[in-house]
């Protein structure tokens, strides 16, 4: 598999990359503030009841802009400090990708690959996939098609995050950062194909209801 990468693609981290979108392999995350404490929900990537989990903190988020809100402190009054905040921390956590990148936040986490002595950010059977189903988004002629492909990614994302959430619960971080890097390339290549979708969709032609013959 790796032989077939670097073959058919010598370049292919820079392909895959140019494909989907840029990812710094330098880059380091920064954050000031623990969301997870913020809004007092545990840490998780995946939780065992999801469902619960973000009823969970959609209730703390409520709780808490109740004693913060402008709205409710008085009118009139521009959004506080702590408001702002709170909204971050919700709009981070309840999108499990955006979850993923603050927990590596939190624990101070890094994608430095090249310190690290890794040539490349993920790996080489993972690139080929990337590769495998961008040519299959060139190559969607319908709505099905796309649907198809959505629903494939969709399925892929989830497999990375359950896998995501066994290592973090080893305190495998340099696996958990590959992973991070394998999901963002899977929410931006689905963000592509669901778009592609809705574009084929606006382009079919409204055909109204079916005409009956006239006998």
């Amino acid at each position: 598999m790796q032989c077939r990468v670097w073959t058919r693609h010598p370049d292919a981290i820079h392909l895959i990359q140019r494909l989907c979108f840029s990812v710094s392999p330098n880059a380091r995350f920064r954050v000031t503030e623990d969301y997870f404490s913020l809004l007092d929900v545990p840490r998780c990537i995946i939780p065992a009841d999801d469902v619960r989990w973000h009823e969970t903190i959609k209730a703390s988020y409520r709780r808490l802009q109740m004693l913060h809100h402008p709205d409710k402190v008085g009118h009139g009054q521009a959004p506080s400090e702590k408001s702002i905040r709170l909204n971050a921390a919700y709009e981070s956590l309840k999108d499990p990708v955006k979850r993923f990148r603050h927990i590596l936040q939190v624990h101070d986490c890094d994608t430095d690959y090249e310190a690290a002595g890794r040539k490349n950010p993920t790996t080489p059977a993972f690139l080929m996939e990337m590769l495998e189903l961008n040519e299959k988004l060139e190559k969607a002629s319908s709505a099905t098609d796309l649907s198809s492909l959505a629903a494939d990614i969709t399925k892929r994302m989830r497999v990375l995050l359950d896998a995501s959430q066994a290592l973090y619960g080893k305190g495998d971080f340099p696996g958990l950062k590959e992973k991070y890097v394998e999901l963002s390339y899977l929410r931006s290549l689905h963000e592509r194909t669901t778009k592609a979708l809705s574009d084929k969709d606006c382009q079919e032609p409204y055909r109204g209801a079916p005409r009956h013959s006239e006998e």
